[in-house]
């Protein structure tokens, strides 16, 4: 009967590992063009991408050694919750949450922490005392092997394609033999946009790129290419501009712009009001929003 229980469990996290490989896979668009957005891609997004897509892996392949009864099953687990201890560290000091949704997201993480701790104590107990018996099944550990190398060998692609901050992230020229009085970046080449198509926004007003996102497909355009009110555009514009005024050079990292700590506290639910505003014009109603981060200063904006 335990041994059942154990399959049931490795069902589920095998399932669960998946999922979240899946999701993980589907946020990849968005968090490129985010990380563009805060001027590219820094060292502690390529180390979250390294420790969720790892946690991933050790998920799926943990859930299907206990399906299998595979001895292999207790070190992954063990080895599983060392890396979700070091994520739960490292994004509690590179990642402190922003509002309440980020806080909620952060306390599941903490709790689905505890769940998979409590339950590798208890499968290794139960090895332990030989109530379950995992056994040596070498195909089936090649298998593991070969699928978990896969993942991270996907992992490791995501982690070492760095993003350029700016307009070169989207899909913009740079010529590099350029002259020093010459733009290195050349106007957009894409396609006009279709206007009437609805699309999930999301409104990022920033120095560098248009305003608006499809999270869908990254493409980011002007809210002037889009069927919107006019009162709406205009909107979306003024606060883009005034967005601009108050953007200083972070002092820890000269490449990246951010918002006075109190002043981004100020625009968060102006432009959550002009999310709202939007979401009418948008696919399924789903508009959301970002803004620069937040740096404590004593400049003035």
């Amino acid at each position: 009967m335990i041994d059942w229980v154990v399959r049931a469990a490795g069902v589920f996290w095998f399932v669960g590992g998946l999922a979240t490989a899946r999701a993980l896979a589907q946020s990849r668009v968005v968090d490129l063009v985010l990380a563009s957005l805060d001027g590219g891609t820094r060292r502690r997004d390529r180390v979250r991408t390294a420790l969720l897509g790892g946690g991933a892996i050790l998920t799926t392949a943990s859930g299907a050694a206990l399906i299998g009864l595979d001895r292999l099953a207790p070190g992954l687990m063990i080895v599983n919750a060392l890396l979700q201890a070091a994520w739960l560290l490292f994004a509690a000091r590179a990642f402190p949450p922003e509002d309440e949704a980020d806080r909620i997201g952060r306390r599941r993480s903490r709790n689905a922490f505890l769940v998979w701790t409590v339950a590798t104590v208890a499968i290794v107990a139960l090895a332990l005392r030989g109530d379950v018996v995992f056994s040596a099944q070498p195909w089936f550990e090649a298998a593991i092997a070969v699928a978990a190398l896969i993942g991270a060998g996907l992992v490791a692609r995501a982690v070492s394609k760095p993003v350029l901050g700016g307009m070169a992230a989207f899909g913009e020229e740079v010529d590099d033999e350029a002259g020093d009085d010459e733009d290195l970046v050349t106007q957009p080449r894409r396609a006009p946009i279709d206007p009437s198509l609805r699309r999930r926004l999301m409104f990022g007003p920033n120095l560098m790129t248009p305003s608006l996102l499809d999270v869908d497909s990254g493409e980011v355009f002007d809210p002037s290419e889009i069927d919107l009110p006019d009162d709406l555009r205009e909107e979306l514009g003024a606060f883009e501009i005034e967005l601009q005024e108050y953007l200083v050079t972070s002092r820890t990292d000269p490449d990246l712009w951010v918002l006075p700590a109190e002043v981004r506290a100020g625009l968060e639910p102006r432009i959550a009001a002009l999310a709202q505003a939007l979401a009418p014009f948008a696919r399924d109603g789903a508009a959301t929003w970002w803004l620069p981060p937040a740096e404590e200063t004593t400049e003035t904006p």
